[in-house]
């Protein structure tokens, strides 16, 4: 949608028992054209946006002091550039023979003779089972009654006119992120009539059958969020990055998350995303993402590493080597554009083409340092690259490794992770850089000029590398700081029971996808991978009952700590 992802703020207000999340975002843009939105209503996730001739009627920080909230409404007047608009949100129920169905009704009035504009992006994303995760309202209509010229915008791209202004309309089938536009006479009152029926459920694709128990209420309702936050990614082809904004399969993303989607049930669909990716590859070079449609996008210097850890951990895990064995000549091939575009060194960055993808002064990125030597690692053990390969990468990092520590980022942590780096090394690097808040782990040192807290890949606490310290700090049996991240972990979400991207290091304030997938992912792995494999169990646990998949199967994993400490 070229959705450019800027801060906002959010206030929660109860609407008939359900949280009704008011999210202002100032400087929100669909393809240039819009520059405000504010949300109503997480569970409906309807997008509402009231635009004037004298700006965007959102609150800018949040609701309105004269705001009216009711059972099933809330009403509010905002001013303008000293004009008013006033709105009013109504939130309800019915049944139509025999099916249930919501709907939600906005009314707009304003106080002068000039026009505004009313979008509506229709979604149903949060509570969507739909297998093909394309008709997102299942059968929702758009009724709208009033002297209004209504537009439809396919993804946010060009305005198509629907109906003779003078007539009421009905629209039925939208997909996901179509926006409605309405250009009304600004004095007139327009009501219009959101309806919803409930997505036909499809059981998930793990059968609910991984769980994750321990007598720790906090690490439990860590994972809740977690696979609550997996399931609603969780498409036909794989799983979205995040919501509302990254709805594609982004390489990076799910390759750093196919170790723990594997092992919460999901091996045949990580397998048909490796082998989509590795059909979608041209000259050796893995897509950095695949649209829904299936047109591949390139340009990234991790994806092909990841790939390659994604598809080892894969193969061992599942014990499926007969795919290693019929694809073996692609996977030389995809490590071959890593040592070619290298020039058979250690990888290095144009800016663009890491995930921190706004800062062009990257040179030196520690993290696919560690994603090729770790996937030379994995694919030696295999069988797949001979061991002298992996053995003169690692000479080469022991003679190249300050190069690549220049950087004072939160991407040593996930060095860490694919263990280039030692966990302790990591954690007291992060601790020298001052990358701990409250809030999590900054992605960028305040010791480095371009540190901003809000910024998006500068200075900003995200999940991945909140929960990539939460791994690494497990991992170093650092119990302090393990614990003040899972703190931070379980702040991020306690409204909406899902696991977001990413938040100001020093407010809190959310600055991203509110749904994301390797945040969720990374902690799952946080408790597979230290937690269970290698027993760095924290204090304040002593029974863990795990059941993940592996070969084939759910498999039983049990955890008994008797005294802190000892095993």
């Amino acid at each position: 949608m070229g959705v450019q992802r800027l801060s906002f703020t959010m206030q929660r207000v109860y609407v008939g028992g359900r949280l009704l999340t008011f999210s202002s975002y100032p400087d929100f843009s669909f393809r240039d054209e819009w520059s405000g939105l504010f949300m109503l209503d997480k569970k409906l996730a309807n997008y509402i946006a009231v635009k004037t001739r004298w700006g965007w009627a959102a609150p800018e920080n949040a609701l309105p002091e004269k705001t009216v909230v009711s059972r099933n409404s809330v009403t509010y007047t905002h001013a303008v550039n000293g004009h008013n608009v006033r709105v009013h949100v109504v939130h309800g129920s019915k049944a139509t023979k025999g099916a249930a169905r919501e709907w939600s009704e906005i009314r707009v009035e304003g106080s002068q003779e000039n026009e505004m504009e009313i979008g509506i992006c229709g979604r149903h994303v949060y509570d969507d089972k739909c297998a093909d995760a394309q008709v997102v309202n299942s059968g929702g209509k758009y009724v709208v009654a009033g002297n209004a010229k209504i537009f439809l915008c396919p993804d946010g791209s060009s305005q198509q006119t629907l109906k003779d202004p003078k007539k009421r309309t009905h629209i039925q089938g939208c997909k996901e992120f179509d926006i409605l536009v309405i250009t009304v006479p600004f004095r007139e009152k327009v009501r219009i009539l959101v309806e919803h029926s409930p997505p036909r459920l499809v059981p998930p694709t793990n059968t609910a059958s991984a769980s994750f128990h321990s007598d720790s209420q906090e690490w439990n309702e860590l994972y809740r969020r977690a696979v609550k936050t997996v399931e609603v990614l969780t498409k036909r082809y794989g799983w979205y990055a995040g919501l509302p904004w990254f709805v594609q399969y982004w390489g990076r993303d799910s390759f750093i998350s196919l170790p723990a989607l594997v092992r919460e049930g999901y091996p045949s669909l990580a397998k048909k995303l490796l082998l989509r990716f590795l059909h979608k590859e041209v000259d050796g070079e893995i897509p950095r993402l695949i649209r829904e449609d299936g047109s591949p996008e390139f340009g990234s210097v991790d994806t092909n590493p990841l790939f390659l850890n994604a598809f080892a951990d894969y193969v061992v895990t599942a014990g499926d080597y007969r795919l290693a064995a019929e694809n073996k000549a692609e996977i030389m091939e995809t490590f071959m554009w890593i040592l070619d575009k290298s020039r058979w060194r250690l990888p290095t960055s144009n800016g663009k083409d890491t995930w921190m993808d706004t800062l062009e002064t990257r040179k030196y990125p520690v993290e696919v340092a560690a994603y090729v030597i770790e996937a030379a690692r994995k694919l030696a053990r295999a069988g797949v690259l001979p061991e002298c390969w992996y053995s003169e990468l690692r000479e080469l990092w022991a003679k190249e490794k300050k190069k690549y520590l220049i950087e004072r980022s939160a991407n040593v942590l996930l060095a860490a992770v694919y263990n280039i780096i030692p966990a302790k090394e990591a954690v007291e690097k992060a601790r020298e850089w001052k990358l701990f808040t409250e809030w999590g782990v900054r992605s960028w040192s305040p010791l480095e000029v371009e540190y901003d807290p809000e910024g998006y890949h500068t200075g900003s606490a995200w999940g991945l590398t909140t929960a990539a310290g939460l791994y690494v700090a497990l991992k170093a049996r650092d119990w302090e700081t393990s614990g003040a991240l899972l703190d931070a972990l379980l702040k991020r979400g306690k409204w909406t029971g899902y696991l977001d991207e990413v938040w100001d290091a020093h407010t809190g304030a959310p600055l991203g996808a509110d749904v994301q997938l390797w945040t969720a992912t990374m902690v799952i792995r946080a408790i597979d991978e230290v937690i269970i494999d290698r027993r760095c169990v924290p204090p304040g646990i002593s029974k863990i009952k795990r059941v993940r998949w592996e070969r084939g199967h759910m498999k039983r994993v049990a955890v008994t700590q008797t005294t802190t400490g000892a095993w």
